[in-house]
């Protein structure tokens, strides 16, 4: 965790957040992740590799840490 949070926090966007909410959405992507093995999407190890998630995690970060509208 404390290299994705890393990783993470090295990105210009994401630096300007919260750890705590960074790491909230790091734990539900590797939520997500999980369940891409269990579905069999994710087959290879080297699919979850660090260097291999970062580009799709910071990109997930990004579109749950934008403000949202509700419909009122």
């Amino acid at each position: 965790m404390d290299q994705i949070l890393a990783g993470l926090s090295a990105d210009s966007e994401l630096s300007a957040l919260p750890r705590p909410l960074i790491k909230e959405h790091a734990v539900a992507f590797l939520d997500i992740c999980r369940e891409e093995i269990r579905s069999g999407a994710i087959t290879e190890p080297k699919q979850l590799h660090i260097d291999n998630l970062m580009p799709r995690l910071v990109a997930y970060v990004r579109s749950q840490s934008r403000p949202t509208f509700g419909a009122y």
